[in-house]
């Protein structure tokens, strides 16, 4: 079996540990691999699986990404499938998600400034946080008075995509955000992610920090709850939380090409590489 671990290539991708460990963990279960960037002109039919993994300029390229996946899917077998890497590109998921009852953060497609006061009127909040519809690593993500028309419409004019708002939560200031990882449907490990001292992010290449922690039971019945609303079992998934008012709110769920800590955390990159054994076992099996 030949594995395609589908990257970008960028220096500071090729940089990042996630695709070597992972290939190294393969590579342990005698299944070969290669990390191949995802718009090489190649045979994508020789290999017998394709991981997308580190696509992480994919947000800047949304359409010819898109095209990408369906055109590879349809001569070989992709994880994440099309379907569900399409519909977890728009952030909009996250308001269905809501309206099928899992806790997530207030959400709402904002067209208009208009619509952005007027849900922060409805979410009786001070401050609204803002974001592209298909954005990653917290680009164009920003914050803003509730009543800062000018800020909030110069900034959504700065970017083409649609955007949504959602009330800000204080909790990520305090106890940041909780990263559940998730391989086959099971639990793997998970990292806590703390923002730096005046911000709200918490990526790290914004300063924020990331350490080890065990998930609390709340988190991991959040997490559960968010893994049994989608429509098929994902290989992977990563499941971001903040604590709100009444317990743990959904931030973002992702399925495309997520950081997954692995370095972090003892014996994530073998979990990762027998859910990939296990898929490709299910697949002989059918």
């Amino acid at each position: 079996m030949t594995i395609a671990i589908a990257t970008a290539d960028l220096d500071w991708v090729r940089e990042d540990p996630k695709d070597q460990l992972l290939k190294e963990a393969l590579d342990a279960r005698s299944l070969r691999s290669s990390r191949v960037p995802w718009d090489a002109d190649i045979d994508w039919s020789s290999f017998d699986a394709v991981v997308v993994s580190t696509t992480w300029d994919y947000h800047e390229r949304i359409a010819e990404f898109l095209v990408w996946i369906d055109r590879v899917a349809a001569t070989t077998t992709m994880w994440n499938p099309p379907e569900l890497i399409r519909w977890n590109a728009d952030k909009a998921y996250l308001i269905e998600m809501s309206e099928a009852g899992v806790p997530v953060i207030p959400t709402v497609a904002t067209p208009t400034v208009g619509s952005v006061i007027d849900a922060v009127d409805i979410w009786g909040v001070d401050q609204v946080v803002i974001k592209p519809v298909v954005s990653a690593s917290a680009r164009g993500t920003a914050m803003f008075q509730g009543d800062d028309i000018v800020g909030i419409s110069d900034h959504m004019a700065s970017f083409p995509d649609a955007m949504i708002a959602q009330p800000y939560q204080p909790a990520v200031e305090t106890t940041g955000e909780a990263s559940l990882v998730y391989f086959n449907g099971q639990y793997s490990h998970a990292v806590r992610k703390v923002p730096t001292a005046g911000d709200f992010r918490t990526q790290t290449h914004l300063g924020g920090t990331l350490s080890p922690v065990e998930p609390a039971p709340t988190e991991r019945a959040v997490a559960e709850l968010v893994l049994g609303s989608i429509a098929e079992r994902p290989l992977y998934a990563r499941i971001d939380l903040v604590e709100g008012v009444d317990g743990p709110l959904l931030i973002e769920l992702e399925l495309i090409e997520p950081a997954l800590y692995l370095p972090l955390c003892s014996g994530a990159p073998a979990r990762f590489a027998a859910a990939i054994a296990a898929r490709l076992r299910e697949r002989t099996h059918c």
